[in-house]
């Protein structure tokens, strides 16, 4: 036990996978209670508290949920029970201040969950964005994620299959055939043969799909539309407590709950009982693991910071990074990455070609090349050759640093010469903060072939004076690009 009788926990929803997530966190000694809506509509009705809506009162696994409402609710706590109340759109929330909302409703949509109901919020399954809508997502899809913890971005979209198991999808799930009330011809825990009916809607026959365990249903008299799912079978010989108990999908999604609840209320019991403000280059630069999977970085003055610090961001999320390179880069790496090149020149990797980087995705979450090289300055203009952007590249970043402000371009920009006659200076004139965004927003720098999303950062931002910064954010804040100023050296950043 965790001796947490005093941390509150509503969970939105109290289906199968809820009902699991329900079980784990009361055994881990939450105070849990569930919001159903009036007519629940889970299919595997032996293993879910909603169940209590229909009969006031069930049992799962050695946990009992009663039928509660707003004035009988602590009574059913104190009993050392769960309540189950019926409301659908989370109002109890507000006037009980719970310290965590777990939204179990596995709408496919976010339904109302807000960041701001509780000091964590956590999602499961499509439709919620970690840093946005939740705390943390949790996956939900069958496989290799499922479980998974997602504190940035989202979980895998719905793709409408249900997921594989003894090698049937859609096969093993049934729809209704047409709209009208449910009869059953079968119970939950039946063995059931390809074509034997086990419903009636309206009258109408609705035959099993395939051999296996009728695992679930809806209740007898439950009005359904033509399409609503109705009915599960499981395809596996069975050993019969199946049926009654919580299943694996569902522990495993209810482990992930846990986990992230055990992590975010380690950031928020740091001195003086105060969260931390984190340090977060993703959240900053709006990245999207999930749709940002292929990142091309290019310009000067950070470039190779800036990729390390992004995958020990992403590998800290759950995401499997790997940083590569399409020009030269160092081949030692940082933080326990080892980039990837074509073979290794004296302290230097040679990069692969731009067909490689999008064929690294069939292993790898998220793909971080440098795609430039800048000879050590601290701001570029790309020669008619550069730079060398993977193939499919979902996001680009330039970067700059802010070191150039205040120098000549001969002395601080790599090829000057293209930077001068782009931007109408001479090799002697000093870079100015206007120069520096220039280089990053416009085609003749750092967006120069670039076709996809884009995002920029100006680097060593220690170095600049109040009044330097002031002119830096002054120009900044005319592009419409996302960009940030930071300094990776300090841990700072400015604005975002």
């Amino acid at each position: 036990m965790l001796a947490e009788k005093n941390i509150r926990v509503v969970v939105r929803g109290a289906g199968d996978l809820a009902s699991g997530v329900i079980a784990k966190l009361y055994r881990s000694g939450f105070e849990v209670a569930a919001l159903e809506c009036e007519k629940p509509s889970s299919i595997r009705r032996t293993v879910s508290f909603s169940e209590a809506v229909y009969q006031k009162e069930v049992t799962v696994e050695g946990i009992t949920a009663k039928l509660a409402d707003e004035e009988n609710a602590e009574d059913i706590l104190a009993e050392g029970n769960v309540p189950v109340l019926v409301d659908p759109e989370g109002e109890w929330i507000e006037s009980w201040k719970p310290q965590i909302v777990v939204d179990a409703i596995l709408a496919k949509k976010n339904l109302g969950t807000r960041m701001d109901m509780a000091e964590i919020t956590i999602g499961l399954g499509p439709g919620f964005e970690a840093g946005v809508d939740v705390h943390a997502v949790i996956e939900t899809k069958r496989g290799h994620s499922l479980g998974r913890i997602y504190y940035q971005g989202t979980a895998i979209p719905n793709t409408g299959i249900p997921g594989k198991i003894a090698g049937y999808a859609k096969e093993r799930v049934i729809y209704a055939p047409v709209e009208g009330t449910l009869r059953s011809c079968a119970a939950i825990g039946d063995a059931v043969k390809k074509g034997q009916m086990i419903a009636t809607i309206g009258g109408y026959p609705v035959n099993a799909s395939i051999d296996g365990i009728l695992r679930g249903i809806l209740p007898d008299g439950f009005r359904v539309r033509e399409g609503f799912k109705m009915a599960d079978i499981d395809p596996r010989p069975l050993g019969g407590q199946e049926c009654s108990s919580i299943s694996d999908k569902a522990r495993c999604i209810a482990g992930g709950v846990l986990e992230a609840i055990l992590y975010l209320r380690q950031g928020r019991d740091r001195k003086n009982g105060a969260e931390k403000p984190e340090f977060s280059l993703i959240s900053m630069l709006k990245i999207r693991p999930e749709k940002h999977r292929l990142i091309a970085v290019v310009g000067a003055g950070g470039k190779t910071t800036l990729i390390y610090e992004l995958a020990r961001e992403l590998k800290k999320a759950g995401y499997r990074a790997v940083v590569t390179t399409t020009t030269h880069m160092y081949k030692e790496g940082r933080y326990g990455f080892v980039p990837v090149g074509n073979g290794v020149s004296g302290e230097k990797l040679t990069g692969v070609s731009p067909e490689v980087p999008r064929g690294m995705l069939e292993t790898y979450d998220v793909i971080l090349v440098e795609a430039d090289g800048s000879h050590g300055f601290p701001l570029k203009c790309p020669a008619s050759f550069e730079p060398v952007i993977p193939v499919e590249t979902d996001l680009v970043i330039g970067v700059a640093g802010a070191s150039a402000v205040g120098k000549s371009f001969r002395e601080k920009c790599h090829r000057f010469e293209t930077a001068c006659q782009s931007l109408g200076r001479l090799p002697e004139d000093l870079i100015t903060e206007q120069d520096v965004i220039r280089c990053l927003t416009e085609k003749f720098g750092q967006k120069k072939n670039v076709d996809c999303e884009y995002r920029y950062v100006v680097n060593q931002a220690e170095v600049l004076s109040k009044k330097q910064m002031e002119r830096l954010l002054y120009f900044q804040k005319s592009q419409t690009d996302i960009g940030v100023v930071i300094s990776f050296s300090m841990e700072r950043w400015y604005n975002s």
